[in-house]
């Protein structure tokens, strides 16, 4: 990291350094300041307006400044936001989020990402999300897009088992939902594809190993995972996981895996119509050849029966299917959507808890 901070390319620059407590510390981030430079390392889980606003308060942004954002997914996003906001007025930061007036944002801050979590694809992307009253936002511009992503292996393997499980499956998904997109083409599919293939042989043992080759082909799947997710967007089984996450607790990862595999079991009916939904069934029969997406999501630890259980008896369908962003479920294929009601999603999951 240390020959990342020094660059040639960053003298004349103030750099203000967004992070966790956590990661802050156990990086030791303070060591790389110098004397002008900047270290916020208070970032909280799902980045909020509240705190957003804090941080224009706290800290005055020039033109010249370089945002660094170190860090997980919430770490990511709120610095995108803060090189997106720099130079807004407070007051305008509010409205322009709820109304879907970033666009009109002309300038933004240069800004260099450093993942610990690799998978998302999220240090790739012009996409970030911002909370307000609980309300989760998607805020887009191209301006977000890093100017720069370093990928540093030897800060990822210290991660837990349940995170990088998370964080494969959110890989996955995100790879194969991008393949089935609307808003897909040859290139993101490309990506997609190369995702799918260096992914599935390295998923098991990255979960459980702590290896810096393995650190570095996860780093190298979400790479090409975010630049497929930056073009495609995300379809379905994105929109229907939100509700998991925010109801029940469960990890990002753990949901949308939960909420693909009704999703591919459904698109089973059309995969002589459809040729998205071709494509992505002959390359899970290549990358897969012994074994179904389900069985392979229990190989690596996702323990599907007790999560569907959990579903059943905690979860009302008819609510969980009404908070659907139609956005990203209509980015799926061009397919009939009438088996997404209450009674089908409960029969399937019904038949996971067997």
């Amino acid at each position: 990291m240390t020959a990342l901070f020094e660059s040639n390319k960053y003298i004349g620059h103030r750099k203000v350094i967004i992070s966790s407590a956590g990661t802050s510390k156990r990086n030791n981030l303070k060591q790389y300041l110098r004397p002008n430079d900047v270290l916020y390392a208070e970032v909280l889980p799902n980045p909020s307006l509240n705190q957003l606003i804090d941080f224009f308060r706290i800290i005055q942004l020039t033109e010249k400044d370089l945002v660094f954002g170190i860090g997980g997914g919430s770490v990511i996003d709120f610095a995108k936001l803060v090189a997106l906001f720099a130079e807004t007025s407070i007051d305008d930061i509010k409205d322009n989020i709820e109304c879907a007036r970033f666009g009109s944002v002309q300038k933004a801050l240069k800004l260099i990402t450093v993942p610990t979590l690799f998978g998302s694809g999220a240090e790739q992307t012009p996409f970030a999300v911002c909370y307000i009253s609980k309300k989760k936002y998607s805020v887009a511009n191209d301006l977000i897009l890093p100017t720069r992503v370093e990928y540093i292996p030897e800060i990822n393997i210290s991660a837990s088992s349940n995170i990088k499980l998370a964080n494969v499956l959110d890989c996955f998904c995100q790879a194969a939902e991008s393949l089935t997109a609307r808003n897909a083409n040859n290139l993101s599919a490309e990506y997609a594809e190369k995702t799918l293939r260096l992914l599935v042989p390295i998923a098991k043992e990255y979960v459980e190993e702590r290896s810096i080759d393995l650190s570095a082909k996860m780093a190298e799947a979400s790479s090409l995972c975010g630049k497929a997710i930056a073009i495609s967007k995300t379809t379905g089984p994105h929109a229907m996981s939100y509700y998991l996450t925010s109801v029940l607790k469960w990890s990002h990862g753990e949901a949308v895996a939960f909420t693909f595999v009704y999703f591919l079991e459904k698109y089973r009916l059309f995969e002589s119509k459809d040729d998205s939904i071709q494509r992505l069934f002959q390359l899970l029969n290549k990358i897969l050849p012994d074994e179904t997406t389900e069985s392979f999501f229990r190989s690596i630890g996702l323990e599907l029966s007790s999560r569907a259980l959990e579903v059943i008896e905690s979860v009302d369908f008819t609510t969980w299917i009404n908070s659907v962003n139609l956005e990203r479920l209509t980015n799926g294929p061009k397919v009939d959507m009438t088996w997404l009601t209450k009674n089908e999603m409960e029969d399937y999951y019904k038949s996971l808890c067997k």
